[in-house]
């Protein structure tokens, strides 16, 4: 775990500068002892080609070898791959079943991405139950983006969580400002 935090620390530059090359070496040392962050880590890092040549193959593989071990955020990812047909076949079904796993793993990303797929299949009602757990544990940024886009929905109750989700992201920006 201390090798993913050096990772975590230099990628984003707290306590020192940035250095995405050296987090990169962390993240794989992280990953090459099993740590299900650590290959979470090292495979955005694939996935966005910012340290090392983008390689959606192996930064899926990263992802799947994550979500085995538990990692629900590496489920999402994966879903988003299946969804989007990076490196593989798109497969909606597989991308869903990702997402489902990523939702009760208890992946904020991975809850709205299941709920907005329930959505687009026509079960509105367990998407709503999906949907009423995102603020839990979502940023303010992402609240922000998926309550726009909800709040724009036709179905009156998708727009009455959007517009809860705005409400939240309003409160946990106005904390931040009171704590800065």
């Amino acid at each position: 775990m201390a090798m993913n935090m050096t990772g975590r620390c230099l990628e984003n530059g707290w306590g020192t500068e940035p250095d995405l090359a050296a987090a990169t070496r962390w993240y794989r040392n992280a990953a090459d002892k099993g740590l299900d962050a650590g290959l979470y880590n090292l495979a955005n890092q694939y996935a966005s080609g910012r340290a090392v040549a983008r390689d959606d193959a192996y930064a899926l593989d990263l992802y799947t070898r994550a979500a085995k071990r538990g990692n629900a955020k590496a489920m999402t990812k994966a879903g988003r791959f299946y969804e989007d047909g990076l490196s593989v076949q798109a497969d909606v079904v597989k991308a869903m079943d990702w997402y489902r796993q990523g939702a009760q793993g208890g992946d904020f990303r991975g809850q709205y991405q299941y709920a907005r797929m329930l959505a687009e299949r026509g079960d509105i009602e367990t998407s709503l139950q999906w949907l009423k757990r995102v603020p839990l544990n979502a940023t303010e940024g992402f609240l922000r983006e998926a309550g726009d886009l909800l709040a724009e929905s036709l179905d009156a109750r998708l727009a009455a969580v959007g517009r809860e989700m705005l409400d939240r992201a309003r409160y946990l920006k106005q904390l931040a400002q009171e704590r800065s």
